[in-house]
């Protein structure tokens, strides 16, 4: 959530840097398209960063998964260590079920992982261990497993939704007129009377 919030406040910040300054402006329909591009352009760029979400997925799965990447740390000796056998080795000192994807597989066949770490978050061991393997492939939390699989099939499945209001009357800032000069009488000017 609080990933979100700042990608949420990162994304106002560029879009009014980024805005065209002509001097006719934007309509409403194309501050609209401008809006709705830029917004599908950040989430694409912050889906793809792991662990990716599937939002079907349960909240205290996802939960406890988290925490054990976060928490776990651990250390490998891979030398020359296949993506199956890795998964199996996150499999036996976190607990997790884990999956390696049909496509993950053809994408690191005939590959293999060289890494010396020690006292490594699981996050960043998983994170470390697929770059070595391939770009490409990435993991995440679906179907209440960690998947091990490419960007491509993780993120393919998350849904957006954009919904724009219009928020113009909330931000009118009305002009500042000077008030005419008014006094009301003194206090001794009005027993004279």
């Amino acid at each position: 959530m609080l990933r979100f919030a700042l990608l949420f406040a990162v994304a106002f910040l560029s879009v009014f840097a980024a805005l065209p300054q002509d001097d006719e402006g934007m309509s409403d329909e194309e501050f609209r398209e401008f809006i709705t591009n830029l917004i599908r352009q950040m989430i694409r760029e912050e889906a793809s960063k792991p662990p990716i979400i599937d939002p079907d997925c349960d909240a205290q799965v996802v939960e406890r998964y988290l925490r054990l990447m976060r928490t776990l740390t651990v250390s490998v000796e891979f030398e020359g260590t296949t993506l199956d056998e890795a998964a199996d080795f996150v499999r036996d000192v976190s607990g997790l079920n884990v999956y390696v994807s049909k496509d993950a597989r053809q994408l690191a066949e005939g590959k293999t992982i060289n890494l010396h770490l020690k006292d490594v978050r699981l996050k960043n061991l998983l994170v470390l261990m697929l770059k070595a393997l391939d770009e490409e492939l990435t993991f995440g939390i679906k179907c209440n497993v960690l998947y091990i699989g490419t960007k491509e099939e993780l993120i393919k499945e998350q849904r957006l939704f954009i919904d724009i209001y219009f928020i113009g009357d909330i931000l009118y800032q009305p002009p500042d007129y000077k008030a005419p000069d008014i006094a009301l009488p003194a206090g001794d000017e009005e027993l004279r009377r």
